[in-house]
């Protein structure tokens, strides 16, 4: 005669108890499982940055003649603060602001040109979605950054606003700590340089990519 599945857990949990294994009541327990806790993004938060651009800058004067092309590059470092609101259990939207100090310069025209960057910023919405204790995300926003541009003795400052875009990768390390990577694409427009110097002025425009590695603290917790 065969012998039920229910019983023979009976025997076995029986068994077991007798070697004292598992409690007497084991084969009535029903076996259960929880799922995993889900971090919660939710919060203020703020950090540091630092990483690295690399950017393209290209002159044209008043009457369509190409001055040059220019490849101002370097690194920088920076704060950041935002806010993220977890509205679902995998999805998280933000938003965030950073302000960058470094030297991204470069010289053209045989020395005699240079164009340089020392602050630059970005206010940006964010939208992730989560994995547990790390989140994928796509972010843009508003950009600018407070340039020089230099011809042989003629200094000219300009605020250039414009757009970005892009995604980056964010690791919980504790309930209060994260760390990320982030990749972001600038254009920063056109802006009209030396206008009152040389007639008609010189138009620049300006796109750049940036490359940034930052730690968050979670504040409140």
């Amino acid at each position: 005669m065969g012998i039920s599945m229910k019983s023979f857990v009976r025997i076995a949990a029986a068994l077991a108890f007798a070697f004292g294994v598992l409690p007497a009541n084991a084969a009535d327990v029903p076996v259960q499982y929880k799922a995993a806790p889900v971090f919660n993004w939710t919060g203020f938060y703020g950090g540091v940055h630092a990483g690295y651009v690399s950017a393209e800058t290209d002159g044209i004067a008043s009457l369509g003649l190409g001055l040059s092309e220019a490849n101002p590059r370097g690194g920088f470092f920076g704060l950041t603060a935002g806010y993220n609101w977890q509205v679902s259990r995998n999805w998280i939207v933000g938003l965030e602001a950073d302000i960058s100090t470094g030297n991204i310069s470069d010289s053209f025209l045989f020395g005699l040109a240079n164009t340089e960057t020392k602050m630059f910023g970005t206010f940006r919405a964010r939208a992730g979605y989560n994995f547990g204790r790390s989140m994928l995300y796509v972010t843009g926003g508003l950009a600018w950054a407070d340039t020089e541009a230099t011809l042989l003795i003629l200094t000219d400052k300009q605020m250039l606003v414009g757009w970005t875009l892009g995604a980056g990768y964010e690791w919980a390390i504790s309930p209060s700590w994260s760390a990320k990577l982030e990749y972001l694409y600038t254009d920063l427009g056109n802006e009209n340089y030396f206008a009152g110097l040389i007639p008609g002025g010189v138009s620049v425009g300006a796109n750049s990519h940036t490359y940034k590695f930052g730690v968050n603290y979670r504040f409140g917790l």
